[in-house]
Formats: C-alpha cells, sequence, structure tokens
C-alpha cells in the first residue's frame, strides 16, 4: 500500500520524491518523545531514511526554536544508522531537565 500511495504522489504534476512518514513515541523519564521516520524508498540509495525527534510537548514550535528538545539526524542508507544518527543524548537531557 505504502508504494502505491508514493506512486501516486510522484504522479502528480510538478511532485517529486514522495516518501513515507512514520511516527512512534518513547519516555524518558514523564517526558514523551515524538521520533519521526522519512522511509525515501529503496531506490534512494544512501540518503533512504532520517530520524527526526523532539519532545512532543514542543509540537507547537517550529524545530528551529525547539533547541536540544529537537534532533535530525543525518540521512542514512539503512534504518539502524539513521536511528543512531539522532542525538539521543541532548533531548534526554533536555527532558530529564524539566522535572
Amino acid at each position: 500500500m505504502s508504494q502505491q500511495v508514493i506512486d501516486f504522489l510522484n504522479d502528480l504534476p510538478d511532485a517529486s520524491e514522495g516518501h513515507e512518514v512514520s511516527e512512534f513515541g518513547v519516555y524518558f523519564d514523564n517526558q514523551e518523545v515524538t521520533v519521526r521516520v522519512i522511509d525515501r524508498g529503496a531506490d534512494s540509495g544512501h540518503i533512504r531514511y532520517t530520524v527526526e525527534a523532539w519532545l512532543s510537548a514542543s509540537t507547537h514550535l517550529p524545530p528551529w526554536e525547539r533547541g536540544n528538545g529537537y534532533s535530525s539526524g543525518n540521512a542514512a542508507p539503512t534504518l539502524e544508522l539513521a536511528l543512531h544518527e539522532v542525538h539521543w543524548n541532548a533531548i534526554r537531557n533536555e527532558a530529564l531537565k524539566d522535572d
């Protein structure tokens, strides 16, 4: 199903680079963190996956104003590498600071 949606989006006039976005959550102490995984598809090679994570309480702020409560890792060819690109310690420290 995901590939059908991506193909449809890419076929729209002036559209390109359709991708799948999945969201997950985790808690550091009592602070919820939202984790977004962007999958550009198998044909994307070394930039297939990107992972972003942020304190859910800061969702109302644009990413550039979330400070250490936001991290976007570099794109990577595998999901595991992309997950390791996120600065988890910064997010964890920010979450624990609010206690």
